[in-house]
């Protein structure tokens, strides 16, 4: 049989033709793929529009807390599609490692809803899934979602075979293949990589730890910025104590009563008794929506102050004790032996005054309040150990324990202060603490308070002078209280400088905008107040100072 030539060529361009379209398309359909995966991908991850809220919430529910691999491995297969036009291998034993570390993480990730669920029902599966459709309907961003649907599935197939602990083991094994999967090598190969690779960083550790300490050893702690020292506080009435004890016990159980009478899921609660105040704490990864059961709550406790902590996922209520105990005189002598202290928090603890948070103001009506308090302040610096200098000026003349009276002694403790700025900075230092590590003489610490600085501001010069010493004097030793009683527009100028702010009551404007939620009727107005550092309010205890207090505490200083 003969064969045309022409003819012969023209079936062999046909077929070329025919693989290099089917190429093509290939291609084609690989890249639009990897777009739509892609895009789909960004939907989810920025959660835009409907689309891709519900997307992120069925990813979320289907696969749980570890949801955003799912969506990094998306985004991933889509973009090698765009990339590579090939199928994926699932047969390579990489991607089966990585699968199996997943399932791993899906599997003990889903613990936390199993603890949960088991408090409430025997059919775990059931309410497992009734939960994860209310999520659905209700997304909730407190909510848990431990493995999701198909964590939850794959789940209780191994606890009802293999039980807790057997899930454990499983997942752990998994986890172990799944690495020794992913970094090719055998068993034997993969241990002694990882002993290898603990054994180099034990050997960082030790060199890291040897120079720190080392460091230590070397430097000069004749003087040294001062942190926050917390000190348990010792009640004085131990009968006292144990009768609000057994209430707050009492309490909390009718708490857990209404809470299992309304369904309402929660993992924990418990409670704390402080100085003036007993502090309920309600763990749920769900949360609770207070106006259900704010009747109930009323019928337990007379008053009370609801909080909620959203890193614990916590709903707290803080309820005031009958018992009342200010901070008396001899606690604040005990406590000043090495620290300054300022107040009692809301857990029954010290707060001591620092150098790296150095600037307080105290709002309040009243001046003599405000005068009692730094009084208490005074006797701290006389009884601590510390060598500290203190400059008291009371520009409301309220006070018994001040230095001075005079608004221009502010001018003398700016001197003061420039002064040593002048030597330090001399000396080639930027800091008090660099150049007291050197120095023969090292500077001591000096405290300055102010008592009714809004008398002094009526100028934009005095404004100018308080900025200065408050913006410019963080490392140079000093430690600034100031107090105001009254609004004006150059108070407002400074207010944002201070570390913390200590409200007496809630009668001044400014203290409304920064604690007004709390409630001043729940405290005692004679020695508590809300203490506010950066987004953290505390209900603080003050000294109440008495008037026969005085007389008796200069003679013994």
């Amino acid at each position: 049989m003969w064969f045309n030539s022409t003819e012969v060529l023209n079936m062999s361009k046909e077929k070329f033709q025919t693989v290099e379209t089917k190429k093509n398309e290939r291609i084609f359909h690989y890249e639009i793929l990897g777009i739509i995966l892609f895009v789909l991908t960004i939907f989810t991850i920025a959660k835009l529009g409907v689309v891709g809220k519900y997307l992120m919430l069925t990813v979320k529910v289907l696969f749980g807390d570890w949801y955003f691999l799912i969506v990094l491995l998306t985004m991933a297969y889509s973009i090698r599609c765009i990339l590579i036009h090939q199928k994926l291998k699932i047969s390579n034993i990489r991607y089966l490692g990585i699968f199996l570390i997943i399932l791993a993480l899906i599997l003990l990730s889903h613990f936390t809803m199993h603890k949960y669920v088991r408090n409430y029902s025997q059919n775990y599966l059931k309410l497992t899934l009734s939960l994860y459709f209310n999520y659905f309907k209700t997304n909730q961003p407190s909510a848990i979602v431990g493995g999701g649907i198909i964590g939850a599935l794959i789940f209780y197939l191994f606890y009802f075979l293999f039980s807790e602990v057997g899930v454990i083991l499983l997942s752990i094994i998994l986890c172990f293949i799944g690495t020794v999967f992913i970094t090719k090598k055998t068993i034997k190969d993969f241990v002694k990589m990882v002993f290898g690779f603990f054994k180099k960083i034990f050997k960082k550790v030790k060199k890291a730890s040897n120079f720190v300490q080392n460091t230590i050893d070397s430097y000069d702690s004749s003087y040294q910025i001062k942190k926050i020292k917390y000190h348990v506080y010792p009640t004085n009435n131990e009968t006292e104590y144990k009768n609000a004890s057994q209430v707050a016990k009492t309490k909390a159980n009718d708490l857990k009563m209404i809470l299992n009478q309304l369904n309402i899921f929660y993992t924990q609660i418990s409670y704390l008794v402080c100085r003036n105040a007993t502090m309920y704490f309600i763990s749920s990864h769900y949360t609770i929506q207070i106006s259900k059961i704010q009747p109930y709550l009323r019928k337990i406790f007379n008053n009370y102050l609801v909080k909620y902590d959203n890193i614990k996922r916590e709903l707290i209520l803080e309820v005031s004790n009958d018992l009342q105990m200010p901070l008396r005189v001899s606690e604040i002598e005990k406590a000043s032996d090495e620290e300054v202290c300022f107040g009692i928090d809301d857990r029954n603890q010290f707060l001591n005054l620092e150098y790296d948070n150095n600037k307080s103001i105290v709002f309040g009506k009243s001046q003599q309040q405000i005068g009692h308090y730094f009084d208490s302040i005074i006797i701290g610096l006389m009884h601590t150990k510390q060598n500290l200098n203190y400059y008291f000026i009371d520009l409301t003349n309220t006070t018994q324990l001040s230095s001075s009276t005079d608004p221009q002694e502010i001018n003398h403790v700016i001197n003061i202060i420039n002064e040593r700025i002048d030597k330090i900075n001399k000396a080639g230092f930027s800091s008090i603490n660099k150049y007291n590590s050197q120095a023969k003489n090292p500077e001591i610490g000096e405290v300055v308070i102010i008592h009714g600085i809004d008398k002094f501001l009526n100028s934009d010069a005095e404004v100018d002078k308080i900025k200065y010493i408050l913006q410019t004097t963080n490392q140079y030793g000093f430690i600034y209280l100031f107090s105001v009683s009254s609004e004006n527009s150059y108070v407002n100028q400074i207010v944002n400088l201070f570390d913390y702010k200590l409200f007496l009551d809630n009668k001044l404007s400014y203290s409304n905008q920064v604690i007004g939620f709390q409630r001043f009727d729940l405290i005692n107005p004679d020695y508590e107040g809300y203490l506010a550092y950066k987004n953290i309010i505390i209900r603080m205890t003050i000294l109440l100072l008495q008037d026969k207090e005085y007389q008796s505490i200069k003679n013994r200083y």
